[in-house]
């Protein structure tokens, strides 16, 4: 998710629906020009692509995200 609140950056967040609120919990390296965020779960695993322009020019990443069981 891309959120708005001054510092640019691509994060993971927790989705309360119940009493409508976001927690952010993740911030993966981005800055500038971030976004388009795919997520797969594969292998135990959450993949998350992203392009993000923070280190000089825009790039497409992958970060592996482990959970605690």
């Amino acid at each position: 998710m891309r959120l708005y609140d001054g510092k640019v950056r691509t994060s993971l967040c927790w989705l309360n629906t119940e009493k409508g609120t976001l927690a952010e919990f993740l911030t993966l390296p981005s800055g500038g020009d971030t976004s388009y965020a795919g997520l797969a779960w594969h292998e135990g695993l959450l993949w998350v692509s992203y392009y993000s322009s923070h280190e000089g020019k825009t790039s497409i990443y992958l970060a592996k995200v482990k959970f605690a069981p």
